[in-house]
């Protein structure tokens, strides 16, 4: 049995386990009835991270596996796995100051890790150069850069919200304490980053496949600040 982490895709879903037999069951489980169907053969791919062998379907130990289901094991390639992208946001000195407001305000948020400047500079030495943070899973970075660089319309943030009360929270939230509300379910919080404050089935709106739904829904929104969504579906509508 591989003690290395084995990942296997079957049929676009992705699952990571310790190797173990358990994983290899389920996903031998949840094809079964595709295998059955499928005129050729399901292939399962399982990467581990050196040389690994599984038994092959259909034994004693894995009567869930269908005949019809290969399985090839290779080592990993480099490359293969998308690269995590951590935002990293420029501040004058304000970067912690701004990374604890905004765990603040999202759920599942904490500030991970601080670093200083050093005698090197080029900041002041024990001043804050980075602060690491994560905003409900997402992780950025604050970094302490000096005046030379503001924030502008170029780089935004959206918040997809569940429905008009997470849009009333947030835009409450991050527009106070010297915000600057924008067009659109745009504004600027006290920092001057940039976020839009959107709810969900809004795109679907302002896409409707009645042109006109559509064009009465876009006028209506470029009439707002906060978005309405109850505002939008009532302009849509008219006749």
């Amino acid at each position: 049995m591989c003690e290395h982490p084995v990942m296997i895709i079957v049929a676009g879903a992705l699952y990571v386990d310790e190797g173990d037999r358990d994983l290899y069951l389920r996903g031998c489980a949840e094809v079964s009835a595709a295998a059955r169907k499928s005129a050729g053969c399901i292939e399962f791919w399982a990467r581990s991270m050196g040389e690994a062998t599984m038994p092959e379907p259909g034994g004693d130990d894995f009567r869930a596996a269908q005949p019809s289901v290969h399985m090839k094991v290779e080592p990993p390639t480099t490359g293969e796995v998308m690269p995590r992208i951590t935002p990293n946001l420029w501040f004058d000195t304000e970067g912690q100051e701004a990374a604890e407001f905004y765990v603040s305000v999202f759920p599942n948020s904490k500030i991970t890790n601080v670093t200083y400047y050093g005698e090197a500079g080029p900041g002041p030495a024990g001043a804050v150069l980075t602060v690491d943070f994560v905003l409900d899973g997402q992780q950025y970075t604050a970094i302490n850069g000096g005046p030379e660089f503001t924030f502008n319309e170029a780089i935004s943030l959206l918040i997809n919200c569940a429905d008009q009360t997470e849009v009333d929270y947030y835009w409450a939230k991050l527009s106070e304490g010297g915000g600057q509300e924008g067009p659109c379910g745009w504004l600027k919080d006290r920092y001057g980053l940039s976020w839009q404050v959107c709810p969900e089935g809004m795109g679907a709106l302002l896409n409707d496949p009645d042109k006109g739904r559509a064009d009465r829904a876009m006028r209506a929104m470029l009439g707002m600040k906060k978005i309405d969504l109850a505002a939008l579906y009532a302009a849509a509508d008219q006749s």
